[in-house]
């Protein structure tokens, strides 16, 4: 299997919602739904794995949104994961960042890429990890 460069190890995909937001909250889970069913293979040989929904903000993640997480640590999957989001995000924003030999911080931060409106994260959280 290939690997990422750079040492990098895997990609975390972060995917926000208002929570104030019904029509958001109510796209959050088909969107999730979707995934599910789009990376069904991936989900199954373990290229790609999709966590639980958040209903409330967590950890460095912005105040007031949701958010439920997926991750690959595959760079095959990367692409088609990446490829997926961009067309079907709809309006919400996701947070893609890698897992490398950098800090928690600089990756979430400095190395990361957004989909959609940027959110500001509580990178306090973040610091000395």
């Amino acid at each position: 299997m290939a690997s990422f460069h750079y040492n990098i190890t895997s990609y975390d995909f972060h995917t926000y919602f208002k929570l104030d937001d019904p029509v958001q909250v109510q796209y959050a889970k088909d969107f999730k739904v979707s995934i599910t069913n789009e990376f069904h293979n991936e989900l199954n040989q373990g290229s790609m794995r999709i966590f639980k929904t958040f209903n409330q903000s967590i950890g460095p993640h912005p105040n007031d949104y949701g958010m439920f997480e997926s991750d690959t640590r595959s760079p095959e999957t990367f692409l088609k994961i990446l490829n997926y989001y961009q067309k079907k995000h709809g309006n919400l924003s996701v947070l893609i960042h890698p897992r490398s030999d950098e800090s928690d911080l600089i990756d979430h931060t400095k190395n990361a890429l957004w989909l959609g409106e940027k959110l500001p994260l509580k990178t306090e959280f973040l610091k000395g990890l």
